[in-house]
């Protein structure tokens, strides 16, 4: 329709297909637009065309009553794994290519992706002479099928507390598809009488994860699929919060819930139970002997702290724990977020909850881990102040001084604090505490950082504040402790095919072969990735165990074709190798490393290097664009 005439090979050429898939699809696209007395076109050496008014096609499309396949392909992805885990049939790969209007050559790597994604919830996609299948347990099944949902969770899934402080849960478009709308309703109203029955409070995820569960299982039932409880699951009693639920389900559905389901329902209530008893009361708690336990625990493996952050990590790791014995985790929305804003942060918390998992004998994950980071950047943030103190001049009146001292707090108020706003009479009567003076009027102070700007505050005058800024905060200094760990002899510059193990272990070679680490460093990093990937868009990140860091180096290895990673392939590879040697300097370290993880041209430009100088003078450079 935007085109006006076109051609079989501007269509082949722009969707990936053939000549005779294409013509089928035309064929349908024929018959769809029939109702709206339109033509399909096809003529030689004329070319395709419609032939009469499109414009009720134009408004069906956007009204949704013709649907134009304008998903994106995560929504396809999500789409191909709903169908798959929502079907017991095998799916052959030319059905879901017609369905989704996509090459088999695209297809088969979404496939590669969904694959690696639920392979570490233990299920396998499998494929014979009739097509394509998930092979997984109940439980699994049910996990990716939550974990399914979450994905859409912070976008478009929308969990409302109504006037009458009941749950409700819209369901998005994408996912109407999956669930059974009248039994996703029933089961939402069956969960709100539930909350008003019994002394359980469910948070947003433990509504959402247990209606979902409910769901698949009310489908099954009524499609007469019973299943077993695994002998781990009947092993806990069920709770008189549980019972009370099934009850509830039975009066409203019709029909019994069998003991097999029930014991899947009690593991959310269970979680539930303790989440709400570990908040409930922290001072009792913490007298609890487990507490006290996990308090020293903490203190034992956490490199800094201050009570703050062994309180809060407590409040988070004893309801977690509980979700690890039973299987269960939260998504964390913000993973990716936090990996690649807080990488020392999240390194910390990598080694954390290895000798978590080493100590209470639990599995966790890197949503998990996350959130770990997050209460330990809390600490690092509370233990070094990083605003800049700030005295605003102006001297055309108040009125404009204050909307000069919103626009810069709108734009630095994480690094940078207002102390006053004063005139120029006003800084000059007392003396001047504050490290940065940002005047509308031109001011010559000895020994004092003194911006210029207008009282709009244009671009370039952000621009030199934030030059001071970085100044002040000793951005070259952070450089040039940064550029001390890397060296010519531990860059590698390589295009050969290599996976993420291989990548790796030549790092580690290359380290010990210079006598920086200790061998098994490389198997201990592999081990660590495992446990929680540093991989972020095309970067990945592995860190070392202190304990193999003779002396600590930061070693890169660059691949222009792609390193096989954990969720595809990543082109640089920061192998940080630290100990304790640097203590003192490893803020400004990861400081000046955030900026570069933050640069993604800078990172691109990185990749297209071959000479070891060039890419030490690149990662040197002051100024990031």
């Amino acid at each position: 329709m935007d085109e006006g005439v076109t051609h079989y090979k501007n269509i082949e050429h722009n969707i990936g297909m053939s000549r005779k898939t294409v013509n089928k699809y035309l064929n349908e696209i024929a018959e769809e637009i029939k109702p709206f007395n339109v033509e399909l076109i096809r003529k030689q050496s004329v070319g395709i065309y419609f032939a009469g008014d499109t414009a009720k096609i134009r408004s069906s499309l956007q009204g949704g009553e013709l649907k134009a396949n304008n998903e994106s392909p995560q929504e396809i992805k999500l789409a191909i794994l709903s169908l798959l885990l929502t079907t017991n049939e095998h799916i052959t790969i030319q059905k879901l290519s017609d369905r989704y209007y996509v090459s088999r050559t695209t297809l088969e790597g979404y496939l590669k992706q969904i694959k690696s994604l639920i392979e570490k919830q233990g299920a396998k996609l499998q494929s014979d002479e009739k097509g394509i299948f998930i092979k997984a347990s109940e439980n699994i099944r049910r996990k990716l099928m939550t974990q399914l949902l979450g994905f859409y969770w912070g976008d478009s899934l929308k969990v409302k507390h109504n006037t009458d402080l009941k749950m409700v849960i819209n369901v998005p478009d994408e996912l109407k598809s999956i669930f059974d709308q009248v039994i996703f309703k029933d089961v939402v109203t069956t969960l709100n009488q539930f909350q008003k029955a019994s002394s359980i409070k469910l948070n947003d995820y433990q509504f959402q994860s247990l209606a979902v569960h409910l769901v698949i299982a009310i489908q099954r039932i009524k499609n007469k699929e019973i299943i077993k409880a695994d002998s781990e699951l009947s092993s806990h009693p069920l709770s008189k919060n549980t019972i009370l639920l099934s009850n509830l389900l039975e009066e409203n559905f019709g029909f019994a819930i069998p003991v097999a389901e029930q014991a899947y329902i009690n593991i959310h209530i269970l979680a539930a139970e303790s989440d709400q008893k570990a908040h409930s009361s922290p001072k009792k708690d913490k007298e609890n002997s487990k507490n006290g336990e996990l308090s020293q625990f903490l203190k034992s493996n956490l490199t800094h702290y201050d009570e703050v952050l062994v309180n809060n990590l407590i409040l988070h790791l004893v309801p977690a724990l509980h979700r690890f014995e039973l299987g269960l985790s939260i998504k964390n929305p913000y993973k990716d977020s936090i990996k690649g804003n807080f990488p020392y942060a999240y390194n910390q918390a990598v080694d954390l909850s290895i000798e978590i998992e080493k100590r209470f004998s639990v599995s966790i994950n890197d949503d998990e881990i996350a959130y770990i980071a997050l209460h330990i950047e809390s600490f690092l943030e509370r233990r070094e102040e990083k605003r800049v103190k700030t005295v605003i001049v102006c001297s055309t009146g108040l009125g404009t001084a204050r909307l000069l001292e919103q626009r810069i707090k709108k734009y630095f108020s994480d690094e940078l604090e207002v102390n006053r706003v004063v005139s120029v009479s006003e800084l000059m009567a007392a003396p001047i505490t504050e490290d940065l003076i940002i005047s509308t009027v031109d001011l010559d102070i000895r020994q004092k950082n003194v911006v210029v700007v207008p009282p709009f505050l244009d671009v370039q005058s952000k621009g030199k504040i934030q030059t001071a800024l970085d100044k002040l905060n000793k951005f070259q200094e952070k450089a040039t402790e940064f550029m001390k760990l890397v060296e010519p002899d531990l860059i590698i510059v390589d295009n050969q095919k290599i996976n993420r193990d291989q990548a790796i272990k030549k790092v580690c070679k290359r380290l010990c072969d210079k006598h920086y680490a200790l061998s098994g460093i490389a198997e201990a990093a592999i081990e660590r990735e495992k446990v929680a990937s540093t991989e972020m868009d095309f970067v990945a990140m592995p860190h070392a165990p202190i304990k193999y860091v003779k002396a600590p180096r930061i070693a890169i290895y660059l691949n222009s074709h792609g390193i096989d990673w954990d969720k595809g392939k990543v082109n640089i590879v920061f192998f940080m190798a630290m100990n304790e040697s640097i203590k003192g300097s490893i803020d400004q370290i990861y400081n000046y490393f955030n900026a570069i993880l933050e640069d993604k041209k800078m990172l691109k430009s990185l990749c297209r290097l071959t000479s070891k100088q060039e890419i030490i003078r690149l990662l040197g450079s002051e100024e990031f664009e």
